[in-house]
């Protein structure tokens, strides 16, 4: 029921909702503690709204990208930790089962718990280092607007190598677009 999703959504956008890294962990740790209760695939699709909604009621002040990448690998790695976390765990516990030696949920729990806490706190490190990272690009893009206000260049930021979208703070809130756009323009990179 999605109802009691907007009341986890609504206490940790209460809780965490000040600061867009918290959020975003919180979102990580949530989604996977969940995840392992409940299979992945169902609760991810009932929370991508949940995760538009957080952002639409910050008027703007949160990206609804990194939570997205905060929901997928939360949802993606608590599955880890449960035969009934994904659907891939439920189908290996099924086959195991024609074995003489099945797979219980204990056994599954003992080996796959400690692997969803490992990725997870490498997730939110990830999304720390990220976020970090976002924030840095709209320092250095402040930075080259404020230097390119004073020397009075008429040329277009692109034209020296910065794209004009993230010659702004405007790329501070959706920063994950100017990070893409950078990663491509310096290691040509094309999809991430």
């Amino acid at each position: 029921d999605v109802g009691y999703l907007e009341e986890v959504a609504n206490w940790i956008f209460n809780n965490f909702g000040d600061d867009e890294v918290k959020l975003a962990v919180a979102i990580i740790w949530v989604s996977a503690i969940a995840s392992a209760l409940i299979d992945n695939i169902p609760f991810t699709a009932a929370m991508i709204p949940v995760i538009f909604s957080i952002t639409e009621a910050s008027n703007g002040a949160l990206s609804a990208e990194p939570l997205l990448w905060a929901l997928a690998m939360g949802a993606g790695f608590g599955g880890n930790a449960t035969p009934i976390g994904s659907s891939a765990n439920v189908m290996t516990v099924a086959i195991s089962e024609r074995s003489p030696y099945p797979i219980t949920t204990a056994e599954w729990v003992r080996a796959g718990f400690p692997v969803m806490l490992i990725t997870c706190v490498v997730a939110s490190i990830f999304m720390f280092i990220f976020m970090e990272f976002v924030f840095l690009i709209g320092i250095f893009s402040f930075i080259h607007k404020s230097l390119s206000a004073v020397s009075f260049s008429t040329t277009s930021s692109s034209h020296r190598g910065i794209p004009d979208e993230c010659a702004s703070l405007s790329c501070l809130p959706h920063g994950v677009g100017c990070t893409r756009t950078l990663f491509t323009m310096w290691f040509g990179i094309k999809s991430i």
